[in-house]
């Protein structure tokens, strides 16, 4: 019997904040951003602030930008 193999790739922590803040652009605002409810203490300890600048310079979107900087400012990352 021959059981399929498959492969999962698994988005960074980082990829995955880029991801939500380019398909949901309604999340703005500092007060907007606060109403996802990240967890803080994930936030501290597994993302990486320069990461999430590469990872938003590689989109090259100035309102991605604005929208990531305002959620590091928001959760002091």
């Amino acid at each position: 019997m021959h059981t399929a193999s498959w492969d999962v790739l698994m988005a960074t922590p980082e990829k995955a904040i880029i991801d939500l803040f380019y398909l949901y652009p309604m999340y703005d605002s500092s007060e907007e951003i606060k109403l996802l409810r990240f967890d803080e203490s994930m936030l501290h300890k597994s993302v990486k602030p320069k990461k999430l600048d590469e990872f938003a310079r590689r989109v090259n979107q100035s309102a991605l930008t604005q929208r990531i900087e305002k959620m590091k400012k928001v959760y002091q990352l």
